[in-house]
């Protein structure tokens, strides 16, 4: 599988980074690169095995939704609700995953990503923790605009011990696919 980076210079906007993995249908061969042509592009195109091999969610947000609640006693808040995760959930742990969903900018810095977009998303009160984690880029993404739909890559990590913290998180994050 190869992980094609393109630059388009277009006149209507700024330089835009997009990310498409592409899947040859050929024999497997570690020496192939495949020519590409598109007027008014650069491409970097990189062999990439750790990536899955096919673009479509490892973990979806249904899976996530696999949790029941138990209350605990807490020093500073009282008693909370800790999650409890369903063995699928939890096998997924430190593993490279896909998945889909909406980004929100929580401030310059911080990221999450959400099954959906922010008028209904866990902050409002409309869905539960369970469907939104936080993100952790591997290079910085530059400025990504509220509700932007993207397919991401990063390794998926679970939390059921520190209230202050994501339920859900994605580390080394990258952009597979991002549609504004």
């Amino acid at each position: 599988m190869f992980l094609i980076s393109f630059t388009r210079s277009n006149p209507l906007c700024d330089h835009t980074k997009h990310k498409q993995v592409f899947l040859p249908k050929i024999s497997s061969s570690d020496d192939y690169v495949p020519e590409c042509m598109v007027e008014n592009t650069s491409l970097e195109i990189k062999f990439v095995d750790d990536i899955p091999a096919v673009v479509k969610d490892t973990i979806t947000w249904k899976l996530l939704n696999q949790l029941e609640y138990k209350e605990q006693e807490h020093e500073a808040y009282g008693t909370v609700m800790m999650p409890v995760f369903s063995k699928q959930v939890s096998s997924y742990h430190n593993k490279k995953v896909v998945i889909k969903g909406y980004i929100l900018p929580v401030d310059r810095k911080t990221y999450a990503l959400s099954k959906n977009v922010y008028a209904a998303c866990f902050f409002c009160g409309k869905a539960g923790p369970e469907t939104v984690m936080g993100l952790t880029f591997k290079e910085n993404p530059g400025r990504i605009k509220m509700d932007t739909y993207a397919t991401l890559t990063g390794t998926f990590k679970v939390n059921g011990t520190d209230v202050e913290d994501w339920m859900y998180s994605l580390t080394d994050v990258e952009i597979l696919y991002m549609k504004e």
